[in-house]
């Protein structure tokens, strides 16, 4: 998830067949963040059995907070 700010709440850009370097460059053009995801398979936000994806992209969602800078999962 590469997220940025404007004048009013942050935003949220989810690309997961985007290659890594293209979505860390966007990332970085754009002054956001990006949550890293290690692993080989896929993983759905909320509905994932994955807590560290659910806690924050639930804490983006309901309390526009922005992940830290190298937040980082394992699949």
């Amino acid at each position: 998830m590469v997220v940025y700010t404007s004048q009013w709440a942050p935003y949220g850009v989810v690309a997961p067949t985007t290659p890594y370097g293209a979505g860390a460059s966007l990332s970085e053009a754009l002054g956001g963040t990006v949550l890293t995801v290690e692993g080989e398979r896929h993983t759905v936000a909320i509905e994932s059995i994955n807590p560290c994806v659910n806690e924050i992209v639930a804490n983006y969602l309901i309390n526009l907070e922005l992940p830290a800078e190298g937040d980082r999962c394992l699949l």
